[in-house]
């Protein structure tokens, strides 16, 4: 009896033993055999973090890779109007517009710049607006310091530029070309709201509020508009400059093929008496960007407000106060990143 509980007791411990020895073997080949699933789980995630990082890192991904939404060439446009102040007796640019084609996102984005903004000119604030209405030594508008304070303001490059007045008719004349080629009146628009005033120089307007047919004459009388002199008023202007613009844009590029828009084109810049348009476009840059302008419909229209807000400042010279818009420039710097604007190349 004692001989057959030793036996037991012997094999108990003995397969105990062996149990312990074949585990610790058991999981050396789990270990060296079977998939890790922490490991997976990190390898993972360091695969979705290097993707993000790609994704957010477009210096790290060949421009070769990203597939532009439309095949042509993106361009950045700059439209400047101006207009005779009877009240300070001189034009003033009191509709700044930046146009940007990005074939790369598929978007027209248009950004209108407060002819208001502060800037600097010897030493001392001024706005905008004034710089274009300066004159080099030949009499002509101070287009290129204008652009070149917009592209340093915004670190961006502007292609192109066109520079108009109202006042020459330039964009009636191209409103009503508009009409006659396509069997209209002129341009369909929504007004929106009511406009009726008289004035000794910019004439009489009576709008009412709604889409109608508008002539070149009604629709440079709708844009010379100011309801009143709030900064509301002026930035519900801007908006209206800026959405004007892009229906007529819209309207040329969607409907005409490429006869007719250089045809709108010869008329914008040369069809009137007086040459009042400044630009670098020529036929040949006009030509180049066909492709891109008439597949407008693919493009999808963007409107941007320029980041910032009106804030008086003092002149400390003559100690009166003045208006100006401030931007914001964190916010402007990441509105242009975002929609993809070319930065300004550092000389």
């Amino acid at each position: 009896m004692v001989a057959f509980r030793r036996s037991i007791l012997t094999f108990i411990i003995t397969f105990c033993i062996a149990m312990l020895v074949f585990s610790v073997i058991g999981y050396a080949l789990m270990e060296k055999y079977l998939p890790d699933e922490k490991d997976d789980g990190k390898k993972e995630k360091e695969t979705i973090l290097e993707t993000l990082d790609e994704a957010l890192n477009p210096d790290s991904t060949p421009t070769e890779q990203i597939k532009k939404q439309v095949d042509a060439e993106t361009f950045t446009l700059l439209l400047v109007g101006n207009d005779y102040q009877s009240d300070i007796k001189h034009s003033y640019a009191d509709s700044i517009l930046l146009v940007h084609f990005s074939c790369e996102t598929g978007q027209v984005v248009y950004l209108p710049i407060p002819g208001n903004l502060r800037v600097k000119k010897n030493m001392k604030d001024t706005d905008l607006a004034s710089i274009y209405n300066d004159t080099n030594p030949s009499g002509t508008r101070n287009t290129d310091k204008l652009v070149d304070e917009i592209e340093t303001k915004l670190n961006i490059e502007i292609d192109h530029y066109l520079c108009t007045s109202l006042a020459a008719n330039s964009l009636a004349r191209v409103v009503d070309k508009v009409g006659s080629v396509s069997g209209s009146s002129g341009i369909e628009y929504k007004v929106p709201y009511d406009m009726e005033k008289s004035d000794e120089v910019k004439g009489f307007i009576d709008l009412e509020k709604g889409t109608q047919m508008l002539s070149g004459k009604e629709a440079t009388s709708m844009l010379r508009y100011i309801g009143g002199t709030s900064d509301e008023d002026y930035a519900e202007r801007r908006d209206l400059n800026s959405r004007f613009m892009a229906t007529l844009i819209e309207t040329i590029f969607r409907k005409f093929g490429d006869a007719e828009i250089m045809t709108m084109y010869d008329e914008f810049v040369g069809g009137g008496s007086v040459k009042s348009d400044i630009t670098n476009i020529n036929d040949e840059t006009v030509l180049s960007h066909l492709d891109t302008v008439t597949q407008y419909e693919k493009f999808t229209e963007v409107f941007l407000d320029y980041p910032g807000e009106i804030k008086t400042f003092t002149d400390e010279s003559t100690k009166k106060n003045r208006k100006y818009f401030e931007v914001d420039n964190e916010s402007l710097a990441t509105l242009l990143d975002d929609y993809g604007f070319k930065k300004k190349v550092q000389e």
